[in-house]
């Protein structure tokens, strides 16, 4: 796997980590990012690369910045339950601002 194909994999781990501790479906987050369920879907599974238009979207639905959330798909870890379960909502980029 390449460095490329491997941080499209994280974003779309991440992304989808975040979606389901909002309580959002795909359909609803695709209409909160103005994009299409289907094209949602590709970024979720990482078969489409992530613009930066949709990282700010996406930033605004989970209310952060889009520096925060890419420093989150940065820390995400290989085995990530222990990661996740670590987090809080609205604590999410608040946890690293090193």
């Amino acid at each position: 796997m390449d460095k490329e194909q491997n941080i499209d994999e994280l974003f779309a781990k991440t992304v989808r980590k975040l979606r389901i501790l909002y309580g959002l479906t795909q359909e609803e987050c695709a209409k909160l990012i103005k994009m299409s369920p289907q094209s949602y879907r590709h970024l979720e599974t990482g078969q489409k690369r992530i613009s930066m238009l949709a990282v700010e979207r996406l930033s605004d639905v989970f209310g952060l910045q889009p520096w925060e959330l890419m420093k989150i798909v940065e820390k995400v870890p290989e085995n990530d339950m222990e990661f996740w379960s670590s987090y809080q909502l609205g604590e999410l980029g608040a946890a690293d601002n090193s």
